[in-house]
């Protein structure tokens, strides 16, 4: 993939980009704006949807289409037709984290607590409360429970075999972000402390990997699952998670431009590569593998707020603060 030549296709929107989305097949594209609206691509037609009266910062593939969270409460599906239908209103609730799994689970974190639905109940189920906000959600990679970040740790529902009662894991400070390895033994946290803390569940023993820049505030596991990139410096930082962990070794530092931050990460769903966004607007692809970087796109001024891998890995797209949209395409 890395000798493939990259194309860029431009867009230009009428409001920032919060959140970007693949369609499951990945035949469709989305950026949800700070203006409520969704835009979508499928067989070459751009379709601009008024979905919210809020801003869209979670936006995730779902069924045939998609499904939007707002932080004016609601949450909603989006056919590629263009048909919005409600899926929950949290009454005004400030809520902009959202998680979905493959299986057709969905959680959204509203204050203290998370709703999920899964494909077998229509009723939600209200986990919690935890102690403070929930401030994000992570589906456990087999689907079979989940995360949340809360003040002073992490709280795992149905871990690690449907106990009744959930699993806490504690470290004071403030945690924004977390997710789970695909064997489920390792817990990570992004903490506003500029530093990232990791709990081995069955060794039952943590971590606390400090000395980033600002708060890292976006994660991403390679395909193989071996290396967690994390945002917070100027470069992305890459842990290695084979073998016994991160500790007492060094992480692999890939990408750089213009001594600015990394805003955006995600990685490919099959091949040792990531793809970064930064404060200036640059977009860089990272080589795991040979530990390399490569430019996709040149600084633009603005920030990088979004960026994904389309499931089926022949494209990513990203989206700015700016309202710009880029869909990256290899070609084969």
């Amino acid at each position: 993939m890395n000798n493939s030549p990259l194309k860029a296709n431009g867009y230009t929107f009428d409001a920032p980009v919060n959140s970007v989305a693949f369609t499951l097949d990945g035949s469709g594209y989305a950026f949800g704006l700070g203006n409520g609206n969704v835009v979508m691509f499928h067989d070459n037609v751009q379709k601009t949807v008024q979905v919210h009266s809020g801003a869209v910062p979670a936006l995730r593939a779902y069924d045939d289409g998609f499904i939007s969270l707002s932080d004016d409460g609601t949450l909603k599906t989006i056919a590629l037709d263009g048909t919005v239908k409600d899926f929950a209103d949290f009454k005004g609730a400030w809520t902009e984290r959202l998680a979905v799994h493959a299986n057709g689970s969905v959680a959204v974190a509203v204050g203290k607590h998370i709703h999920l639905w899964t494909r077998r109940e229509s009723e939600p189920k209200i986990l919690g409360p935890h102690d403070g906000s929930v401030t994000d959600i992570c589906f456990a990679p087999d689907g079979m429970g989940l995360a949340a970040s809360h003040r002073d740790g992490v709280t795992l529902w149905a871990w690690p075999h449907f106990e009744p009662q959930p699993m806490r894991l504690a470290w004071k400070g403030a945690h924004l972000a977390v997710t789970i390895s695909a064997d489920k033994k390792w817990i990570v946290t992004a903490m506003q402390e500029g530093a990232i803390h990791l709990w081995n569940v069955p060794l039952k023993r943590d971590y606390q990997m400090s000395g980033y820049w600002t708060k890292p505030t976006q994660m991403a596991w390679s395909a193989d699952r071996k290396w967690l990139g994390t945002s917070g410096s100027e470069s992305v930082i890459i842990w290695p998670f084979d073998k016994m962990g991160p500790e007492g070794r060094e992480p692999v530092q890939l990408g750089w431009s213009n001594t600015t931050f990394v805003t955006a990460l995600a990685s490919h769903h099959e091949e040792p590569v990531m793809a970064a966004g930064f404060e200036d607007g640059a977009v860089i692809l990272l080589d795991l593998q040979n530990k390399k970087a490569f430019n996709a796109a040149t600084p633009s001024g603005h920030p990088v707020t979004a960026i994904t891998f389309s499931p089926i890995g022949t494209a990513f797209i990203a989206g700015t603060a700016k309202g710009g949209g880029v869909l990256f395409t290899f070609d084969s």
